[in-house]
C-alpha cells in the first residue's frame, strides 16, 4: 500500500543527493509559501531534508484554546550564533545489542514516521489502496498498530481536515493541522479562504475527535496578503504537558500597506526591519557569472515582471564550470529605497508571518486548555521547529536562516512549556531528528559542510559534534559525503539511515555510492554499523522511516523493482 509514495521518495532522494544543501535551504526558506489547507506541500518539498520521527502529512482539526501571552523566551548572555563547538571524544565500534529480522507487511504504510503511545502506534495515510495522484491527498486516514509492521485504520477524516502533526500521552492522541477558514475569518486570499489553525485531540484511539481553532488572526493577516498559512506545525506531549508550535508564513500584498504615492519600480524584498524597494528588473551577476533563470522565478524575471511589483527572492548566479553563488535580492537588483514595518503598519501576527516567527501553545498535562506562548527571542524559522518532550520537560530545535545561504540551528528548553531558555547552537545546518542520548540533548542532521553529524549539548552552553562518517567503516572515499535519510532518538537510542553521496562530479557514481546503512549507538560513544541491503537481504531502493520505540527500532523500507516497488519493515529487537 502507498508505494507511491515511496516512490516520492526515492525520487526525492535521487534529486537532492548532487545539491548543496546551504543553497537548496535558502532558496527553499525564500520561496516557503503554502496554499491556505496544503501543509502537506511543505512537507513534501522538505522529505530528503527535514524527516522527523513522528507523523508525516495528513489531514485534521482541533481542541479548546485560550489565548493568553505568556512571556516565554529569555536568550540573555547566550549567543547563539557563537556558540563554543567541540569535537566529540574517542569514538568506536561496541555491542548495541540489536538483533534484526525482515518482515513483509500485508498492510504497512507508505511515507511518514508514527508516534508512540505504550504499546500502540499512530500514524495518518491516504485511504486503503489509494494513491495520491494529485497530490493533495483529499482522503485521510488515522492509523493504528500493536507492533509497527501491520497496520489497521482507526478513522477516516474529512475533506475538511489537513493534519499535519500527531503525539500521544495517557491514552490520549493530539493533532494540529489546518482547516477551512471559520465564517468568523472568511477573507479571501489568492480566491481561497484563508485557514485556520487548529488542534485536536482523541480519547478512543483515533476514533474520533473533539478540535478547536487556534487563537492567531487570520482574519487579520489574510486582508493584507496575498498569500498566508502554517509553513510547518508539530506538537509534542510529555508529563510536564503539550506543546504545539507553528511557523506562519505570508507574502504580504505591499499595495495594500505602502504609503500612498510611495512607488514600487523593480519589485521588493523583506528585511529584519521592513521592505526593500529594488531599483532594477533584471538581475546582475559578478563577473563572469550569468543568472540561473529557471522555474517559475526565472520565467518572472525574464519577462521583466520585477517592474509589476511581486517579491523577489535571491537569484543564483553559476559560472561554466558549475560553481554558483546565491545573491540576496539586493545584490542582484540595487535598492532604490526602503520602508520600515512601521511605515508600513504592520505588526502583531502579521508581523509575525511575515518574519516567519513560531508561535507556540501549551497545556498542563492531561488538559486540552491551551495558553499562547509568544517566541519573542526567536529568530525567523525555515519551516516548524523540531519538538521532543520528556520527563525533563521539552526541547525544541528552530533552524534560521543566516544571511542568505546559510542555516543555522538554536536549542531551547523548557521545565514547564511557558519559560524557554536557549541551550546555545549546534551549528550550522539542518536537524533531522532531536532527543536524549546518554541523558544529553542530542540533535542529529546535516552541518554546515553539508555532512551527517550526531550534536549533544553540555548543558552548559556548549556542544560537541561526532561526524558520522568517523563511525562508518571502511571509510568514505575522496569526493564523497554522508547524507542522514532518516533518524530517530528514543528508548533504544539512536538510529540513523545513512548514505555516501558525490560531491562532485569527479567521484563515483551515485549508484556505487547509493547503499543504505544504519547507524546506531546508545551513548553517542559506541557505535554499530548494519548494511541495510544485508539486513533485507535484497537491494534497498530508499529508506522512508525510523522509528526508535521501548522495545524495537522499526525501519520501513523500499525494495524491488522500481516498476513494481514492495515495502518491508527491517525490525531491530535486543538481544
Amino acid at each position: 500500500m502507498n508505494n507511491d509514495l515511496d516512490r516520492d521518495l526515492e525520487s526525492d532522494l535521487d534529486s537532492d543527493v548532487g545539491l548543496d544543501l546551504d543553497r537548496g535551504l535558502a532558496q527553499a526558506a525564500a520561496r516557503m509559501y503554502v496554499p491556505p489547507g496544503d501543509v502537506d506541500s511543505v512537507l513534501r518539498r522538505g522529505r530528503g531534508r527535514q524527516r522527523r520521527r513522528r507523523v508525516v502529512a495528513g489531514a485534521l482539526t482541533a481542541a479548546a484554546f485560550v489565548a493568553t501571552t505568556v512571556t516565554a523566551v529569555s536568550l540573555a548572555g547566550r549567543d547563539a550564533g557563537h556558540t563554543p563547538v567541540a569535537t566529540e571524544g574517542q569514538v568506536g565500534r561496541g555491542d548495541v545489542g540489536l538483533a534484526w529480522r525482515k518482515v513483509a507487511p500485508m498492510s504497512g504504510l507508505g511515507m511518514g514516521s508514527a508516534v508512540r503511545q505504550g504499546s500502540v502506534l499512530y500514524s495518518v495515510s491516504t485511504a486503503p489502496g489509494q494513491a495520491d495522484v494529485r497530490g493533495d491527498q483529499r482522503h485521510r486516514v488515522v492509523w493504528r498498530s500493536t507492533d509497527g509492521v501491520e497496520w489497521s485504520p482507526a478513522s477516516t477524516l474529512g475533506d475538511d481536515l489537513y493534519l499535519s502533526d500527531l503525539t500521544s500521552r495517557d491514552n490520549r492522541v493530539y493533532a494540529v493541522g489546518t482547516a477551512p477558514a471559520t465564517s468568523a475569518v472568511g477573507a479571501a486570499v489568492g480566491g481561497k479562504a484563508a485557514s485556520d489553525m487548529v488542534v485536536g485531540w482523541s480519547d478512543d484511539g483515533g476514533r474520533s475527535w473533539q478540535r478547536s481553532r487556534l487563537p492567531v488572526d487570520m482574519k487579520a493577516m489574510a486582508a493584507r496578503t496575498t498569500f498566508v498559512g502554517p509553513s510547518g506545525m508539530q506538537v509534542a506531549a510529555g508529563p510536564k504537558g503539550t506543546v504545539a508550535v507553528a511557523t506562519m508564513s505570508a507574502r504580504l500584498n505591499l499595495s495594500s500597506v505602502l504609503p500612498a504615492g510611495t512607488a514600487v519600480p523593480a519589485g521588493w524584498a523583506v528585511t529584519a526591519t521592513g521592505v526593500d524597494l529594488l531599483a532594477r528588473t533584471t538581475p546582475s551577476c559578478p563577473a563572469g557569472m550569468s543568472p540561473e533563470l529557471r522555474g517559475d522565478e526565472g520565467r518572472r524575471l525574464k519577462a521583466g515582471a520585477g517592474a509589476s511589483g511581486e517579491e523577489t527572492g535571491p537569484v543564483s548566479c553559476f559560472k561554466p564550470d558549475k560553481a554558483t553563488t546565491l545573491l540576496s535580492p539586493q545584490q542582484a537588483f540595487g535598492v532604490a529605497g526602503s520602508l520600515t514595518w512601521a511605515d508600513l503598519h504592520v505588526d502583531g501576527d502579521l508581523l509575525r508571518a511575515v518574519r516567519r516567527q513560531p508561535v507556540a501553545f501549551v497545556a498542563k498535562a492531561g488538559s486540552t486548555t491551551f495558553e499562547r506562548i509568544e517566541m519573542e527571542g526567536v529568530a525567523e524559522a525555515m519551516g516548524a521547529p523540531m519538538l521532543h518532550a520528556d520527563d525533563d520537560g521539552f526541547d525544541m530545535v528552530v533552524t534560521s536562516l543566516v544571511g542568505e545561504s546559510e542555516a543555522r540551528m538554536t536549542v531551547l528548553h523548557s521545565d514547564d512549556g511557558r519559560r524557554w531558555t536557549s541551550l546555545g547552537s549546534p551549528g550550522r545546518g539542518s536537524p533531522v531528528a532531536v532527543g536524549r542520548l546518554g541523558g544529553r540533548v542530542a540533535v542529529v542532521g546535516m552541518s554546515d559542510k553539508s555532512e551527517a553529524g550526531l550534536f549533544r549539548s553540555d548543558g552548559a552552553g556548549g556542544w560537541s559534534s561526532t561526524p558520522l562518517a568517523d563511525v562508518v567503516e571502511p571509510q568514505l572515499p575522496p569526493h564523497t559525503t554522508l547524507a542522514v535519510s532518516s533518524a530517530d532518538i528514543g528508548p533504544l537510542g539512536l538510529v540513523a539511515d545513512v548514505l555516501a553521496i558525490p560531491t562532485n562530479g569527479d567521484g563515483p557514481g551515485s549508484k556505487e555510492l547509493g547503499a543504505h546503512r544504519l547507524l546506531v549507538s546508545r551513548d553517542g560513544a559506541a557505535w554499530g554499523e548494519f548494511d541495510v541491503d544485508g539486513l533485507a537481504a535484497e537491494h534497498v531502493r530508499a529508506v522512508g522511516r525510523v522509528l526508535v520505540t521501548a522495545d524495537r527500532v522499526l525501519v520501513t523500507a523500499t525494495v524491488g523493482r522500481a516498476d513494481a516497488p514492495r515495502q518491508v519493515v527491517l525490525v531491530g529487537s535486543p538481544s
